[in-house]
């Protein structure tokens, strides 16, 4: 089977993630200004493709790392659905029964009015899918729960979804196997830039 580049990237920080704000599918922010000039000045690998999370914060890292690139947005590598947390901090939070479940269960639960972390890796795993059957190195552009959820799933060999946290503007890189319809693989993976 052929296997290729695949580089993972998180967004640039917005003001949200300078906050420390739960932002997910719900809070569509654009980039820092200082973060714009400082993706100027990384070194995105070359590819064939590029896939993007459809928030603003995704596609605007993406037009900055890959600006003669077409990017093809899928819809199911949103941000996590927090519920009745977005766009607040921990702060803000703090003593309240369903914040402390959260953190208790280690976000399994999830938040009121939002996505379970299984709802949101199913859903970000499906959308995998969309990938189809590679023909060359491809980056994805998403946030730092997606690429969680991705590597947690693909990973080889395995480390769950909290060993992948990523800073913004950073990500992880590795060799794809696989296709959309039987899944993929991921090996060899490092830290990038």
């Amino acid at each position: 089977m052929r296997e290729f580049q695949c580089t993972l990237i998180r967004h640039g920080k917005t003001a949200g993630n300078r906050e420390k704000r739960y932002m997910g599918g719900r809070t569509d922010e654009s980039l820092l200004p200082e973060e714009r000039r400082f993706l100027q000045q990384r070194k995105a690998p070359s590819v064939t493709s590029v896939f993007v999370s459809p928030m603003k914060r995704c596609v605007e890292t993406a037009q900055i790392l890959f600006p003669h690139r077409k990017l093809i947005l899928i819809p199911e590598f949103r941000e996590m659905d927090f519920g009745v947390a977005e766009y607040r901090n921990h702060e803000e939070m703090n003593g309240l029964d369903w914040y402390q479940r959260f953190i208790d269960t280690n976000g399994e639960s999830g938040f009121p009015q939002g996505e379970t972390l299984q709802e949101f890796s199913r859903r970000v795993c499906f959308g995998a899918k969309r990938l189809g059957v590679l023909e060359g190195d491809i980056a994805l552009v998403v946030h730092g729960g997606t690429i969680m959820s991705l590597l947690d799933e693909w990973s080889d060999p395995h480390e769950d979804f909290y060993h992948w946290m990523t800073e913004n503007g950073a990500g992880w890189t590795g060799r794809i196997q696989g296709d959309g319809k039987t899944g993929f693989r991921l090996r060899s993976i490092t830290p990038w830039p």
